[in-house]
């Protein structure tokens, strides 16, 4: 195992009804080095021995737990914006791949088309049949 992330062996808590929480105050820091690390707060659950959905469980029912996340997900977002500035050109590919992933909103690619008329003009479409506006969407969806 990662000497960054040791597996947790802990006793289960004693209390009535239902199946014990096998949460831990100490996972909110532990979870926020973890994905500073670059890790997904998912991958957290195979750390300390728990499913992803219980992860997700423990992100609902425990702000701090939450707010842990919210801040390992800016530091995961930090340091594989750090690898990318060590890449040279040939393995940067991988890199952004995964902040693609990790933060779309931020590093998604996004395309634009835009149609023009006649000499770069505004598309007149007052005089254009159903199916002469149908060929210029599907030409729009094309690029």
């Amino acid at each position: 195992m990662d000497k960054h992330c040791p597996t947790v062996n802990l006793p289960k808590p004693k209390r009535g009804g239902g199946q014990p929480t096998l949460y831990r105050e100490e996972y909110c820091e532990q979870i926020e080095k973890h994905m500073g690390l670059g890790f997904s707060a998912s991958s957290f659950g195979g750390v300390v021995g728990v499913s992803v959905e219980t992860i997700s469980e423990w992100k609902r029912v425990h702000p701090e737990f939450s707010d842990a996340i919210k801040r390992g997900t800016s530091a995961r977002i930090l340091e594989w914006e750090k690898r990318l500035a060590l890449c040279d050109g040939k393995t940067a590919a991988p890199v952004l791949f995964a902040l693609k992933n990790i933060h779309p909103e931020e590093w998604r690619e996004v395309q634009r088309t835009e149609l023009t008329g006649k000499n770069g003009g505004p598309v007149e479409i007052d005089n254009m049949s159903d199916a002469e506006l149908l060929a210029i969407a599907a030409r729009g969806k094309r690029n």
